[in-house]
């Protein structure tokens, strides 16, 4: 993840409904963006190992796209 992702989905989110993310809709974001790394990183959908990935998750602030 990266502030370049947050600039884009704003931009398209935007062009759809005329204003930009708010802070709890960026955050949503995020926690989507998140998740499907976790689900990625796991190579699975079996609950039990995209828990695991998700909780190795060690976002650094630059990571972040809000």
């Amino acid at each position: 993840m990266h502030r370049r992702i947050g600039y884009k989905t704003n931009e398209m989110f935007k062009a759809k409904y005329g204003r930009d993310l708010d802070d709890t809709s960026a955050r949503s974001v995020q926690g989507f963006l998140v998740l499907a790394d976790a689900i990625n990183r796991a190579g699975s959908t079996e609950a039990v190992k995209i828990e695991k990935a998700w909780r190795e998750t060690d976002l650094k602030p630059e990571q972040l796209i809000i």
